[in-house]
């Protein structure tokens, strides 16, 4: 009996370690992929110049198309694997130009006086583990690019 109740323990115990390590494992995908949508996000959105601006001598980003990529990119992403329906995906997109300013861009670690976009994602959901003692139902991940001077 004592053999079956030791057996018994250590068949729970790394049970509980697979489940971890799986679920670790789909978390980690899950932040890859976040990261990898923000930074995607932000590349596409600083590209995207405001051409009346420029014209006129200012490096401005032309906030509609930048939003209007964003959702479009959001929206791709929120039907896929691991962001599906039960979770929310929601994108916060701070730019950096001459339209805008460069108040907030040295508290960022950003060059002043070069257009930047950053860019805050947010995805709530289900719970991502399945042991009861970690909870994690929010990932954030923020990605910044931004234009240097040649």
């Amino acid at each position: 009996m004592k053999v079956f109740l030791v057996f018994l323990a250590m068949l729970l115990l790394y049970m509980s370690f697979m489940c971890q390590w799986s679920d670790m494992d789909r978390y980690a995908r899950a932040q890859r992929a976040l990261k990898e949508l923000a930074e995607e996000i932000a590349c596409g959105a600083a590209l995207l110049l405001d051409e009346d601006s420029y014209s006129g001598g200012l490096l401005c980003i032309d906030k509609w198309a930048a939003d209007h990529l964003a959702c479009d990119l959001l929206q791709r992403a929120s039907v896929a694997p691991p962001f599906e329906a039960p979770g929310v995906l929601s994108a916060r997109i701070e730019i950096f130009d001459d339209e805008s300013g460069y108040e907030e861009a040295g508290e960022r670690g950003l060059l002043p006086g070069c257009p930047a976009v950053s860019v805050e994602l947010t995805y709530s959901g289900r719970e991502m583990f399945r042991l009861p003692f970690i909870s994690v139902t929010c990932m954030q991940r923020t990605a910044v690019y931004q234009w240097e001077p040649a």
